[in-house]
């Protein structure tokens, strides 16, 4: 019996070291410190989305119409305070609280060209800020926002955001809300006010069952890329306030 005993409470004490190792390497997301007020009054460039047919033009998206408010961007705010940078992203509907049983996980992501230089990151972008929801085997859901900058000069996504380099974000709203703002240092990722930069904004979730990505972005004919760098067709440039 005792023979026994040794070889399960290694396994516990593997499994209770691994554990431990996840959390001490998982980025820390915090919750903007500032009010909803206080981050309205800051924002003062909103961009409206003008269109929702581009979520069956995009490849690895649904090749059919999709209707998912959560992932339904409606509008963008732009704002600075402070040495940071504000992004709210409003959707049709609210990100849920509890899962959907064909939904794995929910994705909003702003990748934007930080150097002006479209040779260089991953399809011209060498930064990200992003806010992801997922859950964990129970049901419950998990919530992340993290900024990836430096993000490698490859076509290969997946090798250039391994060799990014990948810190804790912040951000307000999320979990039933039909928003999410993320904030980033400008200093960070050497943006200014008055800085024009290339962006892609978009929110996506995954169905695993079927394993498609129902795909969602921001389009604006006012703001939409009008250059020939190499960037997404559907990327926005907007003007840092």
């Amino acid at each position: 019996m005792k023979k026994r005993l040794i070889p399960i409470g290694f396994i516990v004490l593997v499994i209770i070291i691994a554990i431990s190792n996840i959390l001490t390497h998982m980025p820390r997301t915090k919750e903007i410190p500032l009010s909803e007020e206080e981050i309205e009054s800051i924002l003062v460039l909103h961009i409206v989305d003008e269109t929702d047919e581009e979520a069956t033009l995009v490849e690895d998206a649904s090749p059919e119409p999709v209707y998912y408010p959560p992932t339904n961007i409606t509008k963008v705010g732009f704002g600075s305070y402070k040495g940071y940078l504000y992004v709210k992203i409003e959707f049709l509907g609210r990100l849920p609280k509890e899962k959907d049983d064909l939904i794995t996980k929910i994705t909003v992501c702003i990748l934007m060209n930080t150097d002006g230089n479209d040779s260089s990151g991953w399809c011209g972008y060498d930064a990200c800020i992003a806010f992801y929801i997922t859950w964990d085997p129970l049901g419950s859901p998990q919530t992340e926002a993290c900024i990836t900058y430096n993000i490698a000069t490859t076509p290969n996504e997946e090798e250039a955001f391994e060799k990014a380099t990948r810190i804790p974000g912040e951000y307000k709203g999320g979990l039933g809300k039909n928003y999410v703002i993320l904030r980033v240092s400008m200093d960070l990722l050497d943006l200014s006010s008055r800085q024009h930069v290339v962006m892609d904004i978009h929110a996506e979730a995954k169905v695993a069952s079927i394993i498609i990505i129902l795909l969602m972005l921001l389009m604006s004919s006012q703001y939409g890329y009008k250059g020939t760098g190499n960037y997404f067709w559907h990327s926005v440039e907007i003007p840092i306030p």
